[in-house]
C-alpha cells in the first residue's frame, strides 16, 4: 500500500523500498552524515519508491514539478526521466553543498546528473506566485517533499490546492510525504501540523486530487498509543532507528520533535500520501 506511516522495519519489509535507500546511499546522500538528516533521507526514497511504484516504465519522457525541491537530490533523478520544474523560496542548502550538490555525492552520479542539467528549470520566489508560471494541464507528475503542508495555514490556503489541481494533467499524479500529527499523542492542531485524514479531507474537498489506494490513517494499532515514554520520542531521532536498528518493529517514526505549548502537545509523525488528479 502506498498510503502509509512510517513504521521502523518498513525497509525490513519492502525491500523496494531499502533499496531506494540504498541508491540514495550510493549516491553520496545518506543520512549517515552529520550534516544530513535521516528525516529527509526517508522521505526522499519514500518518493522515489512512491515514483516507481505508481510509474514504473512509463515515468520516462514524462513532465515533472518538484514543489519546494531546493537542493534536495530528487530534481536530479527526475531530471534523468524527464523535463523538471523546481520551486522554491530559496535554492540555498540546509546542508553543505558545491555547485549545488550536496557535498559528498558520488562523482559518478553528479557527472550524470550534470549531463541532464538542462532538463531542469529552477523557478525562485513565493510558491503560492511562482506556480502560477507553471502552464495549466502541462505536469504529468507532482513531487512533495514535506513543503505543501507548511503552506496550507490552517486549510485556508485554499489558491494552492487550486493551482495543484490546474498544472497537473488528467490523471496525473501527485506524490507528498510530509510530518503530519499523530491523533493519539497529539491533542491540537495549528496553521502547519494537521491530523491525517483531515489533511486528505482538505484535499478531497477543495479539489479533484483523491487517494489512490485505500487508506485508514485513524486505525493505528492499538499499541501505538501506548508507545510514548517506551520508544522515548523526544530523547531519540526515531527516524534514526530506522536506519541503526530496523529489526525495532510495531512502531512509527518521529519526524524530528515533540512540540509543546503548555498543558497542549503536539507528536509528528511521516506521512506518505499519492493523489490522482481526477478532473
Amino acid at each position: 500500500m502506498l498510503n502509509t506511516l512510517a513504521k521502523i522495519d518498513e525497509y525490513c519489509l519492502n525491500e523496494k523500498l531499502y533499496n531506494k535507500l540504498k541508491y540514495l546511499k550510493k549516491i553520496g546522500y545518506s543520512g549517515e552524515y552529520d550534516n544530513l538528516n535521516y528525516d529527509a533521507t526517508y522521505k526522499w526514497a519514500k518518493i522515489l519508491y512512491c515514483l516507481d511504484e505508481v510509474l514504473d516504465e512509463n515515468k520516462y519522457g514524462l513532465t515533472y514539478l518538484d514543489i519546494g525541491g531546493g537542493i534536495s537530490p530528487i530534481h536530479y533523478v527526475l531530471s534523468t526521466y524527464g523535463k523538471v520544474y523546481n520551486l522554491d523560496f530559496s535554492f540555498d542548502g540546509w546542508f553543505p553543498t558545491k555547485n549545488g550538490y550536496y557535498t559528498k555525492i558520488n562523482n559518478e552520479f553528479k557527472k550524470l546528473f550534470d549531463n541532464h542539467k538542462k532538463n531542469i528549470e529552477y523557478i525562485q520566489g513565493d510558491i503560492n506566485e511562482t506556480i502560477k508560471n507553471i502552464e495549466t494541464n502541462s505536469i504529468d507528475c507532482m513531487v512533495d517533499g514535506c513543503s505543501v503542508i507548511h503552506m496550507l495555514n490552517s486549510f485556508k490556503n485554499k489558491d494552492l490546492i487550486k493551482e495543484i489541481e490546474r498544472v497537473l494533467k488528467p490523471n496525473a499524479v501527485f506524490i507528498s510525504v510530509c510530518d503530519i500529527l499523530n491523533p493519539f499523542l497529539s491533542n491540537y492542531e495549528d496553521c502547519e501540523f494537521f491530523y491525517p485524514n483531515n489533511l486528505i479531507n482538505f484535499f478531497h474537498n477543495e479539489s479533484k486530487l483523491k487517494l489512490i489506494q485505500p487508506y485508514d490513517y485513524d486505525n493505528w494499532e492499538e499499541k501505538l498509543k501506548t508507545k510514548k515514554e517506551g520508544l522515548g520520542i523526544g530523547k531519540i531521532n526515531l527516524c534514526k532507528e530506522i536506519f541503526i536498528n530496523p529489526s525495532n518493529s510495531n512502531c512509527l517514526t518521529c519526524s524530528f520533535r515533540i512540540l509543546d505549548k503548555k498543558d497542549q502537545q503536539q507528536v509528528l509523525w511521516v506521512g506518505t500520501f499519492v493523489y490522482r488528479n481526477l478532473k
